[in-house]
């Protein structure tokens, strides 16, 4: 990845970048952690040591040596062991136990949302993955529980989940898939769990079951399932020939609309991909040659609108260059410049049920340390199906939208009967859920525990 050129557009001397750290500590799902280099360079140098004695003798005892033919060994007797008191091992009623129970994750003040959940058929039916870090910088040691709920957490269920890579999927009225390392399982909102079987033979996805596949990474190796909540058994879901990553979602209307990074010949290319059968035929247009970002933008549009959104080089952010649409099925394509004044850096997208665009704006190129940019982060949404005219939304909390709206990551949405958007967002450094509507221009704050 190379810096920030897009820094560099509509000016013609060298330009210096914002504060990356701190904008970088509000992205939705950019808290990555590594392990302190060095804690690992000191156990490095301890290992050399010990394994250069342990490599020689292996498992035996390191020889004595040998003693001269004029001497006799003369025995030293071993000495009497001094009793020294017992340390008091148990954690103290202010220190807290290595692993934390569910609740005690999911209650802690200290403990951030990582995911949210929410039943197409009753917006009280929701599931909340939480995340404790502990007290202090970094999360080397994270700890994930979820909490799930039939009556909007009037009351609740607590589970615990033993892994890094944590995802929860609404599956169903009132079943939810989650992932936790890359194990699986399907969870009732009455805290019930149930294992889930999976057949490795990848087939399209049919009538009465759920996508609920995403990413590169996925659970038994596997990125995209198909899952039938009612009998709990899942498959993975078909895909074209491709030689490189693909990613895909699944629109409202059943389409299932992906991005493939093909590296072949040395080459690289970005290309759409469709299917409308669940998988068993696609449908495939070049969007880019080159190493450019793209990500699909999920539809819950009544119509068949396809989106793609293009985003240069990039590096940490996600810059909004350019969008890819087809408003009939992929028949025809336009692609639309998103940039021609300061680069917007997006967080998530969505084409709402009336094919409008809405975006999270996490950063502007032309924000400086101490600086905050002309225009603010947070929610925009397009003119109707101008997607090129983006107007700015009012933040749910009321605060000031620089360095605080774009901490509010997409937990979940769905459309009304009548075909009206609701959001769930949630704020990813803290622990306050949002709730839409219906629209988008009002808010409520809503229990997640």
């Amino acid at each position: 990845m190379s810096d920030f050129e897009s820094f560099r557009r509509e000016a013609g001397n060298e330009v210096v970048p914002p504060d990356f750290d701190e904008l970088v500590a509000t992205s939705r799902r950019r808290r990555r952690t590594a392990a302190g280099s060095a804690v690992v360079a000191v156990a490095a140098v301890v290992s050399v040591v010990a394994f250069g004695l342990q490599g020689v003798y292996g498992d035996q005892t390191a020889p004595v040596p040998p003693v001269g033919p004029t001497r006799s060994p003369t025995p030293t007797p071993n000495p009497t062991p001094t009793p020294s008191p017992t340390k008091d091992t148990s954690p103290s009623p202010e220190e807290r136990p290595d692993r934390l129970t569910p609740t005690q994750i999911v209650n802690d003040e200290n403990s951030t949302i990582s995911d949210v959940a929410v039943s197409a058929g009753s917006p009280e039916v929701r599931a909340v993955i939480w995340q404790f870090c502990g007290e202090g910088g970094g999360c080397n040691h994270q700890q994930f529980a979820l909490t799930v709920t039939g009556d909007g957490f009037k009351t609740s269920h607590d589970i615990a989940l033993p892994g890094r890579v944590v995802k929860v999927v609404a599956a169903g009225a009132n079943s939810f898939f989650v992932t936790f390392g890359r194990s699986m399982s399907l969870v009732d909102s009455d805290g019930s769990v149930s294992a889930i079987q999976l057949d490795k033979k990848a087939s399209p996805l049919v009538a009465g079951e759920v996508f609920v596949g995403g990413g590169v990474q996925g659970p038994i190796g596997y990125p995209h399932l198909a899952l039938n909540p009612a009998t709990a058994m899942a498959h993975p879901v078909s895909e074209p020939p491709h030689n490189g990553t693909l990613m895909l979602e699944r629109n409202t209307n059943g389409t299932l609309v992906g991005v493939v990074y093909d590296w072949q010949a040395g080459t690289q290319s970005r290309s759409v991909i469709w299917s409308r059968d669940g998988g068993a035929s696609w449908n495939k247009r070049l969007l880019v040659e080159g190493s450019d970002l793209v990500s699909v933008i999920p539809s819950a549009s009544v119509d068949d609108v396809m989106a793609v959104v293009q985003g240069g080089d990039g590096a940490t952010l996600f810059p909004f260059d350019k969008v890819h649409r087809s408003v009939d099925g992929g028949a025809a394509w336009e692609t639309i410049d998103e940039s021609q004044g300061d680069m917007a850096y997006l967080g998530w997208s969505l084409v709402a049920p009336d094919g409008s665009l809405l975006v999270n704006i996490e950063a502007w190129s032309d924000a400086r340390h101490n600086r905050p940019s002309a225009q603010p982060a947070g929610i925009y949404e397009s003119n109707g199906g101008d997607w090129s005219d983006l107007r700015f939304v009012q933040p749910p909390d009321g605060s000031q939208p620089e360095g605080s709206v774009s901490d509010l990551a997409l937990g979940d949405y769905a459309s009304t009967d009548s075909g009206v958007l609701r959001l769930w967002i949630y704020d990813s450094t803290g622990g306050r859920l949002f709730e839409s509507g219906p629209g988008i221009h009002t808010w409520a704050e809503v229990p997640a525990r």
